[in-house]
């Protein structure tokens, strides 16, 4: 739809500045239609200086001799001057009558045009408003797309932030810290780390995670390039869980020879507890010749120990085999919607990419997922989040199809087939 809508305004700004190179066309033609007073005399003047090629020759006050003016400079037989000969200059100088008497005709063709005049004039002064019709919106185009590019070359980039800049919080310093020196990449030009973890105040409660609450986290971004850099990253995996919607992601773009203070907040923690952050899909790009693609993912550990272990006991397990468990359990919670919570539980030794590839309600295909693509570390239990409501309620038969992927070994991949979550 976005692009439809873009393609649109591309196509009528197109057609506009076709308009405009027409209408402008048509006004010069127009314009040069109307020959005024002074270009007749003109014209007049230089059918008057042609006289003198009908004649070309003269006499000689000096000599007599006969000159032809068009291949001498002086007298063949004296070798006098005729440039102040009266019958040389006479044909220059071209009195107001004569000139009048040749530029009759053409004012007469003038008279003719007069009437013409005016059903020109008010053509021009249509050609001219829709010049302006069409000139308008282009300029405003123009100037807005001028000053997009502008924004996007000067000021679209992430600066310096604070920690406490948002009312709905206030975050003091974690009780644990990033152990070591939490660098995610360095390569020497550019280099990003994590430099603090803190925690909010207020402390609330849900039947999935019992106590949780917000933790922010600082990030240093030191980019040494001449360019200003783009990154981005995502971290879904934490304190062994992984999620489609928590965690963070960053992609933004910072300045040159700059060094920047950013933090990202993540609303849903148990315990208000970070013990290990999972950082995968790094990459860097100056517009340039810069590309750092990071493919193999990023630890950060901290001081703090493991706050919340995934709850299977009690769940429908619905797939199971060397690799992975997949389990789902029916939450109807008191003061939220009722849903699925489906778990999947990675028991290799590696990372796999885990797609929902393929859903059907009560037969029929769904578009609905409880995730597109995600990556589960080795270890990690992946937990749906309870966003993702349970449409026809308990009753509804959901089929739900996952594709596993491991990039190390392809011939570890697998798919599911559709498994039964609900009924």
């Amino acid at each position: 739809m976005e692009w439809a809508i873009v393609i649109g305004i591309i196509l009528v700004l197109a057609a506009l500045a076709v308009a405009l190179v027409y209408n402008i066309v048509q006004y010069v033609k127009v314009k040069n239609q109307l020959l005024g007073e002074k270009e007749v005399r003109d014209a007049a003047k230089k059918e008057v200086s042609k006289l003198r090629y009908k004649d070309p020759i003269i006499s000689c006050d000096y000599c007599g001799s006969k000159i032809d003016t068009r291949k001498h400079r002086v007298c063949p037989g004296c070798g006098a001057s005729y440039y102040r000969d009266e019958e040389w200059t006479s044909r220059y100088e071209v009195s107001e009558g004569r000139m009048d008497k040749i530029s009759g005709k053409m004012m007469t063709n003038l008279e003719k045009k007069k009437a013409e005049s005016a059903t020109l004039k008010e053509k021009l002064r249509k050609i001219r408003r829709r010049i302006i019709v069409c000139a308008i919106p282009l300029g405003l185009a123009i100037i807005t797309f001028s000053a997009a590019f502008f924004y996007a070359i000067v000021f679209d980039y992430r600066g310096n932030e604070e920690l406490n800049d948002d009312d709905n919080y206030s975050f003091s310093e974690a009780s644990y810290q990033v152990k070591g020196d939490g660098v995610i990449y360095d390569d020497g030009k550019v280099t990003v780390k994590i430099t603090g973890i803190y925690v909010d105040a207020k402390d609330l409660w849900s039947e999935k995670y019992g106590s949780y609450g917000a933790v922010k986290i600082r990030f240093l971004v030191q980019n040494r390039l001449k360019k200003r850099v783009t990154i981005s990253m995502q971290c879904r995996s934490m304190s062994g869980v992984t999620s489609a919607y928590s965690g963070f992601v960053i992609s933004d773009k910072f300045r040159k020879n700059s060094e920047t203070t950013i933090y990202e907040t993540v609303s849903y923690v148990p315990l208000k507890t970070i013990s290990e952050m999972i950082i995968t899909d790094i990459d860097l790009y100056d517009g340039g010749s810069y590309r750092k693609k990071i493919a193999e993912p990023v630890v950060i550990a901290t001081t703090a120990e493991p706050p919340y272990i995934p709850e299977t006991e009690g769940a429908k397990l619905v797939f199971s085999n060397e690799k992975a468990d997949i389990y789902s359990r029916y939450n109807e919670a008191e003061h939220a919607p009722a849903s699925y919570v489906l778990y999947i539980v990675n028991k290799t030794g590696t990372y796999v990419e885990v797609e929902n590839d393929g859903t059907l309600r009560d037969g029929a295909k769904s578009a609905d997922a409880f995730f597109y693509r995600l990556t589960i570390p080795e270890g990690y239990t992946f937990v749906s989040d309870d966003e993702w409501a349970a449409k026809g309620g308990k009753e509804s038969e959901l089929q739900v199809s996952f594709l596993f992927r491991f990039t190390e070994d392809p011939t570890m991949s697998f798919s599911t087939g559709y498994l039964k979550i609900g009924k």
